[in-house]
């Protein structure tokens, strides 16, 4: 085994076959490893959100993945959604995804369970400064926003509110009697 270096290849392997004690239930319920190719391992997901979601989760996943088996390799992550068919033949030899998805489960939002699962994923120090930053940018958005209404207000009061609204419903009216809304 030594002078073979199977130990890297069992390595590779034990990501393959031990993918949901590695990254928790819901993400393995959603996500495939693929191929594991020059430190990059390519991972499938069940949808485009699930894609969104682990491309967030990058670098806590691939550290995860990368203590869970350290002799294999992984240096980079590349996270896609579902295969769909390519049409680059013409219709008759469209080509599909040569290895398909396990079935997918119609829920396509992102569930809390995966954190509680995997709690590592999310609270991080990095995390936990964007959320932070994130909050802070909503706060001072949300309080321009809110000067801007206040002033505009007191300028022009609620006339034009009025008539805008007056102008809205007699446009309603016109559409639903006419048969264009029902």
């Amino acid at each position: 085994m030594e002078t073979r270096d199977w130990k890297k290849g069992i390595a590779k392997g034990s990501i393959f076959s031990e993918w949901r004690a590695i990254v928790g239930n819901e993400i393995a319920d959603h996500s495939n490893p693929i191929t594991l190719y020059e430190g990059k391992l390519t991972i499938q997901t069940s949808s485009t959100a699930w894609s969104t979601q682990l491309r967030l989760m990058n670098d806590d996943l691939l550290r995860k993945i990368q203590q869970s088996s350290p002799g294999a390799v992984v240096e980079e992550l590349q996270i896609f959604g579902p295969h769909t068919p390519s049409w680059k033949r013409g219709l008759a030899n469209h080509q599909v995804c040569s290895r398909p998805t396990r079935h997918l489960r119609l829920n396509h939002l992102i569930s809390l369970k995966a954190y509680t699962e995997t709690p590592e994923l999310i609270f991080t120090r990095n995390n936990m400064i964007l959320l932070g930053l994130g909050n802070v940018v909503a706060f001072l958005v949300a309080l321009l926003a809110i000067k801007f209404f206040i002033t505009y207000l007191q300028k022009y009061g609620f006339q034009l509110f009025g008539w805008y609204r007056v102008i809205v419903g007699l446009i309603l009216i016109i559409l639903i009697l006419t048969g264009h809304l029902k």
